[in-house]
């Protein structure tokens, strides 16, 4: 104030700066003065308190970061190494992914969401998943932690089986000759099912009657047996006839509509 008074400095003054109403003045004109009367250096004692805690701050941001770099490996959080760090690292590598993940919008996300997170990796289930804001699923799988939009885990389609459809990266080619006898090859005999064939995501209750079975399973319970991860049960492919009888999951199972490379057949179809 002497300084701009002297060098004829125009100024205004925040008439807000001398009301009780907010916080920041009641700590300023109440709580400080009456610390100052019992140690008039306590200020300092703050400035030395509070820079203390940033380089306890700065230590912990580094040791997470590091430990990040080690347990998560494209988007996904090893479950058995985050599980072996301190709480305080835990907490604070999972603020980090979520910071990555939403950016500006970061205030969408609260300590309840972290407890939430927490709390499913160290569920019992093997695979469970939570919804947090802006439409982010987090799936336990096993031994890892996926962070992922939960509306691409919903779509859903069915095309017609035809040569060369492509689905989720790979295709369904038709074949006159095949020696491999894989899951990823299906022989068939067109009198048995209802042609067309299609190709479609997952219903709930789906079942197929698995060849060598003598009965039907659950396709969901398949998927678990497999280890396949969650986020991909929603798109994985699945084959089915016209009325809808699954008759194949490629590269995991086969029904008993599959033929034996020793018995009839006029229909031989890979996934590749």
């Amino acid at each position: 104030m002497n300084y701009v008074k002297e060098e004829n400095i125009p100024y205004v003054i925040d008439n807000t700066n001398e009301k009780d109403e907010y916080t920041r003045n009641r700590y300023r004109h109440n709580v400080l003065p009456f610390l100052k009367e019992e140690d008039k250096n306590v200020h300092n004692k703050y400035i030395k308190f509070s820079e203390m805690l940033n380089k306890y701050n700065n230590y912990v941001e580094k040791v997470s970061n590091e430990e990040l770099n080690k347990i998560y490996i494209n988007k996904k959080l090893d479950i058995t190494k985050f599980l072996e760090l301190d709480e305080l690292i835990q907490e604070r590598i999972l603020n980090i992914i979520l910071y990555s993940i939403y950016g500006d919008n970061i205030t969408f996300v609260s300590d309840k969401h972290v407890n939430e997170v927490l709390n499913l990796i160290k569920a019992d289930k093997a695979n469970i998943s939570i919804n947090l804001p802006n439409n982010l699923c987090v799936n336990k799988e096993y031994d890892k932690v996926s962070f992922d939009n939960g509306i691409s885990n919903k779509e859903t389609y069915c095309k017609e089986l035809v040569h060369n459809l492509q689905i989720n990266n790979k295709k369904f080619i038709y074949v006159n000759e095949e020696e491999s006898d894989s899951n990823y090859v299906c022989r068939l005999l067109s009198t048995d099912i209802k042609l067309p064939s299609y190709v479609r995501t997952r219903k709930i209750g789906d079942k197929i009657e698995v060849k060598n079975l003598n009965g039907s399973k659950k396709v969901k319970d398949i998927f678990i047996d497999e280890k396949l991860d969650f986020s991909k049960r929603n798109s994985y492919p699945i084959v089915v006839d016209s009325n809808d009888v699954i008759v194949w999951i490629p590269g995991i199972k086969k029904s008993k509509y599959n033929k034996e490379k020793n018995e009839k057949y006029d229909i031989i179809i890979k996934y590749v």
